[in-house]
């Protein structure tokens, strides 16, 4: 596959592992972001990367020029969800650093003679909001906490760029899970000392993907143009936080199985805990009935790939 790529969030868990995949299949990967020598040092060999400075690049006609001739326009630029506790300030980052970045792009590709054939941005599935034990697909209803209302204003502004003519794909994902995913080193943290802990009930769901199965769903997504709109980028087979555990627990021994309370994750996580505590049981219908496969879909084999 051999493309020309303008990524943002090249250097977090996803885009560098997307960037470097696109590299081996022999794509040309431009990378605006905010930490040009992060991305030197990880890019350090890659002779078919170019990387911008966003704090130099910051204004829709010089990034649309850095843009043109890009065939796909990739945003995965976000700060992270669980990195802090949650504050105003904090929440207010999460967010700007989302919508901001995204309206960025789309009034680039306005600007650019030659658009994109198409425009990918990342969202997730805290669109849906809590939804218990209910069955979600790409049509279910939105939810009404922060996170479905970041999600919801992010993907309004993404979804400009298809006012432009330039096929616009959302791509909602859960828990990425990979050797290198900070979310999975937080989860095995007290395996450490063989006790292995879900959160509250143990019964609400986690809806997963490997990334290898992630990065092959945004390759799947270039190729099919048939694609467009919204897309959960998803396993097929969620499981509860307990069972999420207890699967853990057979790759890292333990004695010990033990809940984290409600009230002790929110001392820990402040308003985050919220949604330690309640989860999403997403399906991912559309890309299933596009013809995707997944190579990791349950998490047995997708746990045994990133820890035996």
């Amino acid at each position: 596959m051999k493309k020309r790529v303008f990524i943002t969030g090249a250097t977090g868990f996803i885009g560098r592992a997307l960037t470097e995949k696109l590299c081996r299949d022999s794509a040309f990967v431009r990378i605006l972001t905010g930490d040009v020598k992060k991305a030197e040092n990880i890019f350090l060999n890659n002779h078919t990367i170019e990387i911008f400075d966003k704090d130099r690049n910051y204004d829709p006609v010089t990034v649309s020029m850095l843009m043109e001739e890009s065939e796909v326009v990739i945003n995965l630029a976000g700060a992270s969800i669980g990195a802090k506790r949650w504050n105003e300030d904090y929440k207010e980052l999460i967010y700007t650093s989302r919508v901001g970045m995204t309206k960025l792009l789309v009034d680039a590709i306005n600007f650019c003679k030659k658009k994109p054939a198409c425009f990918i941005n990342i969202s997730g599935t805290g669109f849906y909001g809590s939804g218990n034990d209910t069955v979600l697909n790409e049509t279910s209803p939105d939810g009404d906490d922060f996170l479905a209302s970041l999600c919801k204003d992010w993907e309004a502004e993404a979804l400009k760029a298809d006012y432009y003519g330039v096929r616009t794909v959302i791509m909602r994902t859960g828990l990425v899970l990979g050797k290198n995913s900070e979310a999975l080193k937080k989860l095995l943290l007290s395996n450490k000392f063989l006790i292995s802990t879900f959160h509250g009930s143990g019964k609400q769901w986690i809806s997963w993907i490997h990334i290898a199965d992630l990065i092959n769903l945004f390759e799947f997504t270039f190729e099919n143009e048939s694609l467009t709109g919204i897309v959960n980028a998803v396993s097929p087979e969620p499981v509860t936080n307990k069972e999420f555990t207890n699967s853990l627990s057979k790759f890292r021994k333990t004695f010990l199985t033990l809940p984290i309370p409600g009230f002790m994750l929110k001392i820990l996580a402040g308003e985050f805990a919220e949604y330690l505590i309640t989860g999403q049981r997403v399906i991912p219908e559309k890309a299933l009935n596009a013809g995707f496969t997944f190579g990791l879909p349950d998490l047995k084999s997708a746990l045994a790939e990133i820890l035996d």
